[in-house]
């Protein structure tokens, strides 16, 4: 009778593991919606903001990406960052360098299309900002 049990109590465990298991799209439409949520609570609720080091990091990784990050959030967000240091700080400082010497390198060539130009011109706009922030 206990194996019964036991054998019953990891089926239902199995299952419960693999019920919560999300596509990846709304895994990542979860992460971006904490993600937003945590950087709108940084600026209006500081006193009940947490520190939580997976919303800061999806945050930087997808700062550039417009369709991600709206500018009004975009704004928080250069905010957020003037407090920044350490690692996060500098790693966030040398790719926005490395972004405005990979534009500036790419300007000269006329190979580019339209479109890929103003995607990288809307990426070099957003790290040139983040330089200004982070240079103060």
């Amino acid at each position: 009778v206990e194996l019964r049990e036991k054998k019953k109590k990891k089926k239902k465990k199995k299952k419960k593991k693999t019920d919560s298991k999300q596509p990846a799209t709304s895994m990542t439409k979860n992460k971006l919606e904490d993600a937003l949520k945590y950087l709108d609570l940084w600026e209006s609720d500081r006193k009940n903001w947490k520190f939580r080091k997976n919303s800061q990091n999806y945050l930087l990784a997808n700062c550039y990406d417009r369709s991600k990050i709206k500018k009004t959030h975009f704004k928080n967000f250069l905010k957020y960052i003037v407090a920044l240091s350490g690692i996060s700080g500098e790693r966030t400082r040398k790719e926005a360098e490395d972004i405005v010497r990979d534009f500036d390198e790419k300007v000269d060539t006329t190979e580019k299309e339209k479109t890929d130009k103003k995607a990288a011109k809307l990426k070099y706009n957003r790290a040139v900002k983040i330089l200004e922030v982070l240079s103060n």
